[in-house]
């Protein structure tokens, strides 16, 4: 008998809970990225939904949709994968009024799918595939912030560095004396090379000559005047390009929001970029409006 009680609380214990809601989902990743002037829109894409029995219909921003996310996708850009892993939605389905259903016991109704989805690079977005319930988050100049090369703290610590002391900044060249100064920088010009030969300069104790050959330059793509300006300085550098780095934001995203719900369907589409289909005709049309239909 104990043994049966310690194996039902053990289940009890271990059974799924409910999926969050769009807005729990929304506001987490929101909260992720700083606001910065000129970027994309965060509700990119909003499903349109009818008020009672008025005939006018309003877009549900993502921030007050209380409905539950049924998975969740995530692409640097729109690309065939996006579409397909947003339409092979079979594991959960919702009714209207959000309650988790079996499409054959919702009153003869069908399950509603309203999946959520985020997007690095969203203007090639066709919202014409898009499925009726789904709603598309972008972020673009936050996401390289925080998520590439730049004040990436979560990379930072990946690489071992103190991020608690850490200065924020606005192919590999060989590293042969011990590295002090790591520098995560979202551009590669020669004013950047000289922004942290001077920062590197307040950190170390050391002879001018010999600051920047203990100070690591990672960045994303190559740059020849900033790489010339480094090798001119002795500064080892490490360019991974830029995709790479979108890459490790999307799945560190990812990451995050598997540990924040264990439960939740999270896919990563990490495509190339000529599998992007164009959006042509009215769907291009679709595109130029303000982000919504």
């Amino acid at each position: 008998m104990p043994a049966a009680n310690h194996a039902s609380h053990h289940q009890h214990r271990h059974k799924p809970g409910p999926n969050p809601t769009i807005a729990q989902v929304a506001s987490f990743i929101k909260a992720l990225f700083p606001v910065r002037n000129g970027d994309v829109a965060f509700a990119y894409h909003s499903p349109r939904i009818r008020r009672g029995s008025s005939k006018n219909f309003t877009f549900l921003d993502p921030l007050h949709n209380r409905a539950p996310a049924s998975r969740v996708v995530l692409s640097i850009t729109p690309t065939r994968g996006f579409y397909h892993a947003l339409d092979d939605d079979h594991h959960h389905h919702f009714t209207e009024d959000g309650n988790a259903a079996n499409a054959h016991e919702a009153k003869g109704k069908p399950g509603l799918q309203t999946p959520l989805a985020f997007l690095h690079r969203p203007w090639a977005l066709d919202r014409r595939r898009m499925p009726r319930r789904a709603t598309v988050l972008a972020n673009h100049k936050g996401f390289d912030e925080v998520l590439t090369v730049g004040n990436n703290v979560a990379l930072g610590k990946r690489l071992g560095m103190d991020v608690d002391n850490s200065v924020e900044f606005g192919a590999f060249e060989g590293i042969n004396t011990p590295i002090r100064v790591i520098t995560i920088m979202n551009a590669f010009h020669p004013a950047e090379v000289e922004q942290v030969e001077t920062i590197a300069g307040e950190l170390i104790s050391s002879s001018l000559n010999s600051i920047c050959s203990q100070v690591l330059y990672l960045t994303g793509a190559v740059r020849e005047l900033g790489l010339q300006a480094a090798r001119q300085r002795g500064m080892a550098v490490v360019c991974v390009g830029h995709r790479t780095c979108e890459k490790w934001g999307i799945r560190h995203l990812a990451r995050l929001l598997r540990e924040q719900w264990p439960e939740l369907k999270v896919d990563e589409v990490l495509e190339d970029e000529n599998d992007v289909p164009s959006a042509t005709g009215e769907a291009a049309e679709a595109n130029d409006t303000d982000g919504r239909i």
